[in-house]
């Protein structure tokens, strides 16, 4: 009898595992909204802001998340995500212009710099990630490169979405995926996070 109070006693410890706050997995999405995402019909920057749209909308609540956009900065800080944040984070993200250029370097410091804030209220408990969505080279290829190690050095992964680019530098450093359309970027979303993003929860690529 006392064995299976002891085991009612923890269950609640055992069902609400996922939430320990220490255990969260963090994941940033770096925007590049420059100039060369434009365009008249179906641009890069319209088809990246469907994907990430989608791709917040069933972000499982198991992450917190945050946007950096390589022009507006930090339109979502790094947060846990209610149904209200989400339509706040698509709202801004829509709101995005494509314009300036691509300083991926000084946008994976900010970012990194973040995450590591977040490591530490975690203990260095749970998974970091950036997830890099971008159609060009960054202004300072070098400075991009000693950034990358700098940031994998610190137990962050990066990820890389190239959208209409099969040739870019971070395909050698970082976990790379080629996109075009809609479907395809919010296919290579999910698989940005190892794919946790299952069935289940309605995170269905082929609505588009």
């Amino acid at each position: 009898m006392k064995s299976l109070i002891f085991i009612l006693l923890l269950l609640p410890m055992f069902l609400h595992a996922d939430e320990d706050p220490t255990l969260r997995k963090n994941i940033i999405v770096i925007f590049d909204d420059s100039g060369s995402m434009a365009g008249l019909i179906n641009s890069r920057i319209t088809r990246a802001k469907k994907a990430t749209s989608q791709f917040i909308k069933h972000l499982p609540s198991t992450y917190n998340l945050g946007v950096y956009a390589l022009n507006g900065g930090y339109v979502f800080s790094l947060q846990s995500v209610d149904a209200n944040q989400r339509k706040r984070a698509t709202e801004r993200i829509n709101a995005l212009k494509a314009r300036g250029t691509t300083p991926i370097t000084k946008a994976l410091s900010l970012a990194s710099k973040e995450l590591r804030k977040q490591q530490q209220k975690q203990a260095g408990y749970g998974s970091y990630t950036i997830v890099i969505v971008t159609d060009g080279v960054a202004d300072n290829p070098t400075a991009m490169f000693a950034e990358v190690d700098r940031v994998i050095e610190q137990g962050i992964t990066i990820k890389t979405i190239g959208i209409d680019i099969n040739r870019h530098g971070l395909r050698e450093v970082t976990d790379f995926v080629e996109a075009s359309s809609v479907k395809q970027l919010v296919s290579a979303m999910q698989r940005a996070i190892n794919a946790e993003v299952s069935s289940n929860t309605g995170f269905v690529a082929q609505d588009f």
